[in-house]
């Protein structure tokens, strides 16, 4: 799937599609169409909620998560990836301004640059 939706967003489309993936391709093949659990009820998701968010040099993030685990997260692995991730390239600041989602749930810069809490512990590195 390539679609343009924050990554946070994305990760959770995916999460469901893939859950439900045998369903999804009966629908496609047969075009009877039937209602499919919400991802809530479809699978057990665990958070791995952020406590402490920090930037350092070099687009990299430094995650402290609730459970005592430290990562070091790389986001300009995303420039490529995503070309809002691209706009830390071009604006002077903006990287510096990540800031904690309530809940610990995620990162965010602005309504279009924000990372979930799984994506940082999923593609972070141990420190």
């Amino acid at each position: 799937m390539e679609w343009d939706l924050p990554p946070k967003a994305l990760a959770l489309v995916k999460e469901w599609s893939e859950e439900h993936e045998e369903a999804l391709l009966k629908i496609w093949n047969t075009q009877e169409f039937v209602k499919l659990p919400p991802l809530e009820q479809g699978v057990q998701i665990m958070f791995h909620k952020i406590k402490k968010i920090q930037p350092l040099s070099d687009y990299k993030l430094l995650v402290n998560f609730a459970s005592g685990e430290q990562k070091k997260y790389n986001v300009e692995s995303l420039f490529d990836k995503w070309e809002s991730f691209r706009a830390f390239i071009f604006t002077t600041g903006l990287f510096e301004q990540v800031q904690l989602d309530s809940g610990g749930y995620g990162v965010s810069w602005n309504d279009e640059l924000d990372l979930s809490c799984n994506e940082l512990y999923n593609n972070g590195k141990d420190v």
